[in-house]
């Protein structure tokens, strides 16, 4: 299948994705962003990069403006990174970028906790003693985190902030 018949397939604003590393440096931070990025914020992003590495690239666009992933980039930049991983945006209008934008930052705002499994994921991560603050993965204390099913360990692991 060619990148025609891909785009065809998946609709007229789809495109192969590819991953390109590029400079910090050349980076613009996108004035329009509506998300502010609060010190702790950052410092927590700063832990997890440091942690688990820079996994979810983000977005750019010809001007090698940040659409997606301001945070990341501060955060990579804070850990002395010169490059990340980003995904260039050639096929979105300016208005569909700036739609995207928006989007991309509110439509995260109305995803929910599984408070059973989240409650599961941190009795194992207490069972394998990790010394990670997980405070980094979450902001709130679900319902399910002061069940008696929990160990002490995994309700304060997370919750140190």
């Amino acid at each position: 299948m060619n990148a025609n018949q891909y785009i065809a397939r998946l609709g007229h604003n789809s495109q192969r994705l590819a991953v390109e590393h590029v400079p910090i440096d050349r980076l613009k931070r996108n004035a329009r962003n509506p998300r502010d990025h609060k010190e702790k914020q950052l410092a927590k992003l700063t832990k997890s990069i440091a942690r688990f590495g820079f996994l979810v690239p983000c977005i750019i666009d010809d001007d090698d403006r940040v659409l997606a992933g301001n945070a990341r980039v501060a955060a990579a930049a804070r850990l002395g990174f010169t490059e990340v991983p980003a995904i260039r945006i050639r096929h979105l209008t300016e208005a569909e970028m700036r739609a995207f934008v928006v989007a991309d930052n509110k439509l995260t705002e109305l995803a929910t906790w599984n408070d059973a499994i989240l409650r599961e994921e941190l009795q194992f991560f207490a069972e394998l003693d990790i010394d990670f603050d997980f405070s980094a993965i979450a902001s709130r204390r679900p319902r399910s985190i002061s069940s008696s099913t929990t160990s002490p360990a995994a309700k304060t692991m997370i919750w140190r902030c």
